[in-house]
């Protein structure tokens, strides 16, 4: 019996307000299925409707939490690099000018949870840092 092998994505939502530079991130007014639906539309525009039903299989999106923009995806190990390429291409997020960066690939969710709980520490600590100064 073969095991279906998942890879899951970190991925960051970032809202950018002024075109030449991404000023914020995290986008409270998206949800998790608008993500997803500008994710499908992308595959659908840059690989046509066959790659879209093959991704579209064990595309998922496990977590997304709108204040800090951080997104979990999961997929099939063999489509990693097509859906990569279909997030880079999302400019637009239910018209809201923003783009899709990934932060963390791995093999496993728990992999990914403890990265994103670093990285969380870590923009705390910048923020707080900025601060004093």
């Amino acid at each position: 019996m073969v095991r279906f092998k998942n890879r899951y994505l970190l991925v960051r939502v970032v809202d950018e307000i002024d075109s030449k530079k991404a000023s914020r991130r995290g986008t409270p007014g998206l949800s998790l299925r608008d993500v997803y639906y500008a994710v499908q539309e992308s595959l659908d525009k840059n690989f046509g409707q066959f790659g879209l039903v093959v991704i579209s299989a064990s595309l998922q999106i496990r977590y997304f939490d709108a204040d800090s923009g951080i997104c979990l995806v999961r997929v099939s190990a063999n489509h990693v690099s097509v859906l990569r390429a279909a997030m880079a291409f999302v400019t637009k997020i239910d018209d809201v000018a923003c783009r899709l960066s990934v932060e963390k690939q791995a093999g496993s969710i728990r992999t990914c949870r403890r990265f994103a709980s670093s990285l969380k520490c870590a923009e705390k600590k910048a923020a707080f840092i900025q601060s004093l100064s």
